[in-house]
């Protein structure tokens, strides 16, 4: 499998492992190292896990204190980590992105395309505000940060990024995820009991609608 792979290559990757705050004791996994270009600023535990054979090889030559996996993040089980950073490839950003929230963490950091970042930490009633981010402020409190251009990257991408923080605050639910999805699939026609339409309804309101069918 081949993904875009765009290296940081400058001191946002610093940057990006400052705001993980990474604690004594800390837990660390970084998904998608590369080149290791974030992994070389981080402390604790770390476990990093990087898809590309030939990558994964040198990493761990290259810092052998990291706990270096060759696997296909999406198709594997992720370790217990209480921080968690990643360079998302923008093909897979939703996926990725998702199966991140669902796992129990403290802290993520993410560094994604800019026009994906603006989309998860969309509020209701902005133009941006779709399913994605719905569930990502069910999960967390998104945050974003400075943006990052295009030129920071190698190979150089067509579009800017940007980092987000992710401070989680529920535990997975996929039933949820998917009560929210139905009422996305059709928001040109639903309108919820809340009388707004999904793109206008807070993840409190759909947390109460989700609570009042259950019952």
């Amino acid at each position: 499998m081949t993904i875009d792979q765009y290296f940081l290559e400058d001191d946002h990757a610093r940057k990006a492992a400052e705001y993980l705050d990474v604690r004594e004791n800390d837990e660390v996994l970084e998904i998608g190292p590369g080149k290791g270009s974030i992994t070389q600023f981080l402390s604790g535990e770390v476990t990093a896990i990087e898809l590309d054979e030939t990558l994964a090889k040198q990493l761990q030559q290259e810092m052998p204190d990291v706990n270096v996996v060759n696997a296909n993040a999406l198709k594997t089980g992720l370790p217990k980590a209480d921080k968690i950073v990643s360079a998302i490839p923008y093909s897979v950003s939703k996926d990725l992105l998702i199966k991140i929230l669902r796992t129990d963490f403290k802290k993520a950091v993410i560094v994604c395309q800019d026009e994906f970042a603006q989309k998860i930490c969309a509020k209701p009633g902005e133009p941006n505000y779709k399913y994605v981010s719905a569930i990502t402020r069910y999960y967390s409190e998104p945050e974003l940060k400075e943006k990052i251009s295009r030129t920071s990257f190698s190979p150089q991408p067509r579009v800017d990024s940007r980092i987000v923080v992710l401070e989680k605050k529920r535990v997975e639910n996929k039933e949820f995820e998917g009560f929210v999805k139905k009422f996305f699939r059709h928001k040109r026609k639903q309108v919820l009991d809340t009388g707004k339409r999904p793109g206008k309804t807070s993840v409190k309101e759909f947390i109460d609608l989700f609570e009042r069918e259950k019952k």
